[in-house]
């Protein structure tokens, strides 16, 4: 195998991945209370209250220390989810994009059984 279809092959898995990697973001979430301020996705609102959680167990922290420092994971966790709605959206136009060109490379009847591909995947997410 060429070198640049090893690149290909190797672009395609890493797309492969990153997809399901975005899959599983979308997924989960618990209920619980969160801190005043902008919306926080479930995977957010999980990590900031496990981590607090933790933080309050591990460093022993007062009352006051909570209610001091909760609203830093609250401002966090709506900024990583902010993060992640953007990687999500540039990383879906990244594939886009590699999908184009792959396509480009192919005969009639592989574009065919491409676009079914495309769309088993996409079905599967």
């Amino acid at each position: 195998m060429s070198a640049a279809k090893h690149l290909l092959a190797a672009t395609a898995a890493a797309g492969i991945f990153a997809a399901g990697f975005l899959a599983g973001c979308g997924s989960g979430g618990s209920g619980g209370e969160q801190a005043k301020g902008p919306p926080i996705a479930p995977l957010e609102q999980r990590w900031s209250q496990d981590t607090l959680g933790e933080y309050q167990r591990r460093l022993q922290l007062t009352p006051s220390q909570v209610e001091k420092i909760r609203p830093m994971f609250g401002e966090t966790a709506a900024r990583m989810g902010e993060l992640r709605q953007s990687l999500k959206a540039e990383l879906h136009a990244t594939l886009r994009r590699m999908n184009e060109r792959v396509s480009a490379e192919l005969t009639v009847e592989q574009r065919r059984e491409f676009v079914a591909l495309i769309r088993e995947k996409q079905a599967g997410r």
